[in-house]
Formats: C-alpha cells, structure tokens, sequence
C-alpha cells in the first residue's frame, strides 16, 4: 500500500523460527594458476561476513520496520558469537535463541572474484534437534509469545535440523488457535508438513522435486501447480519465485504473473529471503494479491542488484518500488 508516496511502517511483532547461519565472504583477484595443482590462485583483498539464513529474514523484516524476534538453535563457538554479535549491533533481539552443545553453527564460506561465485565451503551439522532439545525450544518459543503476542509467524525451513515435524507442527496448531498468520519458505524434507499455512513459498526448483508432472512458465502449467499446493496443504496463498522469470502469486480464486525486472544481475543470495519478508509486510498491509506480488518481485530484483547476502531497508526500497512501479503511486 501507498501512503502519501511511500510504503508506510507497520508496528507489529513477528516471530521468525528457523536455521540459521553465517555466511562468510572471501573477495579477492584471480591472475594466476596455483603451480601445484590446475586451481585458481585467489589473491585476498576483502573479508566480510553476516547472517544468513532465517537470521538474513528477520534481518529483512526488522529493515522494513516490524518488530522482529528470531528462533534457533545454534553451536557454541565462534560463528555462533559472530553472529550474534552483528544480530545484536543490527538491532534485534537475541533472546529467542538458544545454545546447543551438540552442533556447530551452521556457516558457509563463499569464494568470490570479480562478483563471479569460485567455490563455496560449508561447515555446519544439520542433523535435527533432539527430543529434549525440541521440548526446551518449544517451550522457549511459546514463553517468549505470551510476551510479545505476534501477528504472525515465519517458519524458514533450510533442512539445518531446526524445524522438525514436531516443532513444526506444534507451532502451526498454536498460530492457528490465535488466528494468526503463518508464512513458510519450505525445504526438502518437510517441504510437505504445512498444513493449512497462510502463504507457502517455493521456489521452482524445490516445488517441481515435489510434484508429480512437468511444468514450464506458462499461465496454464503454473496454475496447475499452484492447484496441486491448495489441494494438498490447504493453503490460502501460494507463491513460487521463478528466477529470472518473477514470480507467481495465487489463492483460490486470483492468480497473477508477475514477470521478472530485466536488470543486471549481481547475486542472488538471499533474494528468498527478501521475497518472503516483503510477503509478510504486504500481508499486514492487506494489499491486494496482484500488489503483494508486485512487492515481493521488487524486493527479490532490489537484492539481486546487490553483491552478496543483503537486507531490505524501508526508505531505499521503497524508492526503488516507485520507480518500478510508479502507476501504483496515486
């Protein structure tokens, strides 16, 4: 929604539970090949390193102004203190996370010369919690809702253990009783335990491994996936991001394609992430559904403008939203 020109704060609380992680960058000028091996020579001239995974969601949804508390479970050591620390200078709060003994922090280390992609090295367990380490973060979480009563709830699922079946679970049948909004990025294997969740958001890739035909971007073959995701999880929306070629936005009786900004390409990391929290800004706003997908285009086209892993902010991308789409400003 346009308000006076721009996209307007919202003062709501919302919970984001998930896996998170910390992405480091390596930058530097390839000019040689390493004489013991037919490698590349990366000569260093940049390190930097920040949230990544659920942690770069909520770090969208605190930029566009909501008031935004992060779940997980992470390790005890070093990538764990990194990444709290630049969770907690970015201004969110660190109490909805907990430390767990029994896992190292999830990071990945990306290699990177001339904005091209070399290599990228992941350290992480992504086995699932325990049933003790289940029950103690359940409780943290529903502790943690009598205080703050969010409007609504992200799951960000990226297969790192955190969301099981029966956090997964117990948090939908909870969010449900309040009558509250539940947004999920699903991953491969639970990609099918949302049951009755408010918006689901695949990407291509993930939602064609699920489904039992063949589809291209085409009006015809996208509505019948989005079809088979109402007939099988009873969702209200359903999003699926296309890449280059934008988005798709439906419920049970609108669908709209919106078709990717042709811009230059810088990176695509983290365009999910802002994809799915300009989502929930647009949910609060009760947009229409062509408007949501209007937002959540901008907002993943804004982030892969950028170079590596970034976060929306309100002011910016509100400017960039107008100049995109100026008709909508009246």
């Amino acid at each position: 929604m346009i308000v006076n020109g721009n996209l307007t704060e919202i003062n709501q609380v919302v919970f984001v539970v998930g896996d998170v992680m910390l992405d480091k960058y390596l930058l530097g000028i390839v000019n040689r090949i390493s004489p013991e091996a037919p490698v590349p020579v990366l000569d260093v001239n940049k390190k930097s390193e920040r949230p990544g995974g659920a942690a770069n969601v909520a770090l969208n949804l605190f930029g566009l102004q909501l008031h935004t508390i992060l779940f997980s479970v992470i390790g005890k050591d070093d990538s764990a203190d990194a990444l709290l620390n630049y969770v907690e200078k970015a201004g969110l709060s660190l109490e909805g996370i907990i430390k767990s003994s029994s896992r190292r922090t999830s990071q990945k280390i990306r290699v990177m010369s001339n904005g091209q992609h070399l290599l990228r090295i992941d350290e992480e367990d992504a086995h699932s919690l325990s049933s003790d380490e289940e029950k103690d973060f359940l409780a943290h979480i529903i502790s943690l809702w009598g205080k703050y009563k969010p409007k609504g709830i992200v799951l960000q699922d990226y297969n790192k253990g955190v969301l099981t079946p029966f956090i997964i679970k117990s948090l939908i049948s909870t969010a449900k009783k309040m009558a509250i909004p539940i947004i999920v990025d699903p991953k491969d294997f639970h990609f099918w335990d949302y049951q009755g969740v408010t918006i689901f958001k695949p990407n291509k890739k993930e939602i064609q491994k699920k489904i039992p035909f063949l589809f291209e971007n085409n009006i015809s073959d996208l509505k019948k996936v989005s079809d088979y995701i109402f007939d099988k999880l009873d969702c209200e929306i359903s999003v699926i991001t296309l890449g280059e070629d934008g988005l798709w936005i439906a419920n049970r009786s609108s669908c709209f394609w919106i078709k990717g900004i042709k811009q230059e390409i810088s990176d695509v990391c983290g365009a999910g992430d802002a994809v799915i929290s300009s989502l929930v800004w647009s949910l609060f706003k009760q947009v229409d559904l062509e408007t949501m997908g209007n937002i959540a285009n901008a907002a993943g086209a804004q982030v892969c403008s950028r170079s590596g892993v970034v976060s929306l902010e309100l002011q910016s991308f509100t400017s960039y939203y107008l100049n995109l789409y100026t008709v909508l400003n009246k």
